[in-house]
């Protein structure tokens, strides 16, 4: 089970990126559930009690690196209903639908199929939010463009897409002068 000893900041990077855990299970990091509170606040009050985990319709959040919960986005993508947030007893996920569950965003990687000639729109007809867009090439193919805007970063095109071309980022790096902020992945 979890113990006190286990709440060790080892696990976390600590740059600019806020609540990003790094525990690299197939070489990426992933990160915590929606409408968690601030790093140390959420280190302090998480008690690894699997409440939120339990929560899950979608079975996206599990058990991480030193027990702590973290999001999957391989099993589909979240709805923010906000039961994970209102099924923690201790507080460090807090449900208030007044802002945004997190700053997570979608953006697709130069592994994408379209940009090998190969046409392909999977990603798009995920996206309920329609932030995925196809821009026109003339002689070549439509390329997938996804608007920080309107993203939400649910997570709904990334386990459909056949070349794993998604990558999941927190927003404020696309304007922290990043060229290409979908480098920085922080879920899987």
């Amino acid at each position: 089970m979890f113990t006190p000893g286990a709440r060790q900041r080892r696990w976390w990077i600590r740059a600019d990126v806020n609540f990003c855990a790094a525990t690299f299970a197939a070489g990426k990091p992933s990160c915590a559930p929606p409408w968690s509170r601030p790093e140390p606040y959420f280190l302090e009050h998480c008690n690894g009690c699997g409440e939120c985990i339990a929560a899950c319709a979608h079975g996206l959040i599990a058990r991480g690196s030193g027990g702590y919960p973290e999001i999957h986005f391989g099993h589909g993508a979240c709805s923010f209903c906000g039961d994970c947030a209102r099924r923690c007893p201790e507080g460090a996920l807090v449900y208030a639908s007044s802002r945004p569950p997190w700053d997570i965003r979608a953006g697709v990687t130069a592994q994408c199929l379209t940009h090998q000639g190969v046409e392909c729109r999977v990603c798009g007809e995920q996206c309920e939010a329609g932030a995925i867009r196809f821009r026109f090439a003339p002689g070549g193919v439509a390329q997938p463009q996804v608007d920080p805007a309107v993203c939400n970063g649910c997570g709904a095109c990334v386990a459909p897409c056949p070349v794993q071309a998604i990558s999941i980022y927190h927003a404020r790096e696309q304007g922290a002068g990043h060229a290409n902020p979908v480098e920085e992945v922080v879920c899987t």
